[in-house]
């Protein structure tokens, strides 16, 4: 049985994203019958315990049925899946997959992990997200080349369905003392989008990398209700300096077109980009974001006289500057409309990664607005 960090990295996360590219599970190794939970906790449905199922047909080990289902204590609504998958090819596979769902969906995935914000949530009474609610069905051809890359063809049609909720809804088990910001409210409609996304990952290390390129891109259009365009790209490079010390350098650049309704608009701010700026500060059309990181690795942590303290031979220190705007809230006449309006907001700060940079602490300070404190955000199982 595999453990569970495993099963929630491999299942925890939403499927509806701006940015983002989340890899299908297609080990070859699948038991008959597998099960697994993906449950999770939010400001608006509370604790969603949920089961799923993954089953297997011994004579055609190609061929598999997944289904899963959950429901929200808070907000009394049942989600749910149910899908086909056929993998094509023993080498750089080709999967397909058709199913149903009713689903909670979110942009911000790329910002905060759904396992992490879940913890926040319960911990510090604190969601980092937006919500909205989508139903329908998609069709998904996912071809795996060379290994490490994937190009992905999704055709989906649903409603959206709105989560809006103002006010303190779910409880927490510390940090009962702040409230909530509200889950604002989206434009309920009839959606069709054909997407095409790539993955290329040139990195020596999946999990660690030290060296190498990584990009994932996002080219959409969408139908009925809501006639969008949009394009969204994430890269990250990694350069190594000088022994196990590294340069990281990512960009994310985003354009849309059509739609001023919520779910279809950027945010930025906060946890996962400029982290010395209030949670989605910024919002529009159009997102531009870069940082830059310099990873020391352990060697500045375990030169001082430390050695006394647990698990001090596996604890980083990075420095790192930042900057970005998410912006245009208007209708454009073409995709790359009002590029130049951009208004550049920085910040910098230092990280102390812990467990391997399975846990990291960022202490950020903007460098270019009148917002003048240190701001510290505590992540898990975010790496860089």
């Amino acid at each position: 049985m595999r453990n569970i960090f495993l099963i929630l990295l491999l299942y925890g996360s939403v499927a509806f994203a701006q940015f983002g590219y989340d890899k299908y599970d297609d080990d070859p190794q699948a038991k008959h019958f597998e099960f697994w939970s993906q449950s999770y906790f939010n400001r608006v449905e509370g604790i969603v315990p949920h089961v799923g199922i993954a089953y297997q047909p011994t004579l055609n080990k190609s061929l598999k049925l997944l289904g899963g289902c959950a429901y929200g204590i808070e907000s009394e609504k049942w989600q749910y899946s149910g899908e086909l998958e056929k993998q094509f090819f023993a080498q750089n596979r080709l999967l397909f997959r058709a199913g149903i769902f009713r689903e909670t969906a979110t942009n911000e995935n790329w910002m905060i992990g759904q396992l992490e914000n879940s913890l926040a949530g319960l911990f510090l009474h604190e969601d980092f997200r937006d919500y909205f609610g989508k139903e329908g069905f998609r069709i998904v051809f996912d071809k795996q080349v060379k290994f490490q890359h994937f190009v992905r063809l999704t055709y989906e049609n649903y409603k959206y369905l709105d989560m809006e909720k103002s006010g303190d809804y779910a409880s927490s088990i510390l940090g009962n003392s702040k409230t909530y910001r509200p889950n604002p409210g989206i434009v309920e409609g009839d959606e069709q989008k054909f997407k095409l996304s790539v993955l290329l990952d040139w990195r020596d290390n999946v999990y660690f990398p030290h060296k190498g390129f990584y990009l994932e891109g996002i080219f959409e259009k969408t139908f009925g209700d809501f006639k969008t365009h949009g394009m969204f790209f994430d890269t990250r490079y990694y350069l190594p300096t000088f022994y196990e010390q590294k340069i990281i350098f990512r960009t994310l650049f985003g354009v849309g077109k059509g739609s001023l309704a919520p779910q279809h608009i950027s945010k930025l701010g906060g946890i996962g980009g400029l982290v010395g700026f209030p949670d989605h500060y910024s919002q529009g059309q159009n997102l531009l974001y870069w940082k830059i990181y310099y990873d020391f690795g352990g060697q500045i942590i375990q030169a001082l006289p430390l050695g006394w303290v647990p698990s001090i031979e596996s604890t980083m220190m990075g420095l790192f500057i930042e900057g970005g705007d998410a912006w245009c809230l208007k209708q454009k006449s073409s995709l790359f409309d009002d590029l130049n309006s951009v208004d550049w907001m920085y910040d910098a700060g230092v990280s102390l990664q812990l467990i391997d940079g399975l846990v990291r602490i960022d202490i950020a300070r903007p460098l270019n607005t009148s917002i003048d404190d240190w701001r510290i955000t505590f992540r898990i199982f975010n790496k860089l």
